[in-house]
């Protein structure tokens, strides 16, 4: 009886193993395949547009890069990572200027009301 009983348990562990195998293979995979690759990929792209973006205006700010050539010295070092240059890298692109551009404003204004209150402290 004790043989019969592990013997049921054991094929009973490989039906939920294989079953599990399954559902593994019909749904983690593809979505996987078609969902978190693509995520991944876009996310590595983006953080590329953002690092060449800073690059670019960085090398502007020194006065070894023409500010009108920013947008094409960021092509240019995306092409050369192999990113063909798409409507949507171009979104990219603009989307990280306008990010640095509001850090930038945010930091120029954060840093105008701690003068505002210097001042104001002094006044009084």
């Amino acid at each position: 009886m004790n043989d019969f009983t592990a013997l049921v348990a054991n094929n009973v562990l490989e039906i939920i193993f294989a079953a599990i195998g399954v559902l593994f293979t019909a749904v983690v995979l593809p979505w996987v395949k078609n969902t978190a690759i693509p995520w991944l990929k876009e996310k590595r792209i983006y953080s590329l547009v953002q690092k060449f973006v800073a690059a670019a205006e960085k090398k502007a700010e020194a006065g070894t890069l023409p500010k009108p050539l920013k947008k094409d010295y960021v092509i240019e070092l995306l092409e050369g990572k192999g990113i063909i240059i798409t409507e949507e890298i171009d979104a990219f692109i603009e989307a990280a200027v306008k990010e640095l551009d509001n850090a930038i404003q945010s930091a120029v204004l954060e840093v105008a009301g701690a003068f505002d209150k210097t001042f104001e402290s002094e006044a009084e």
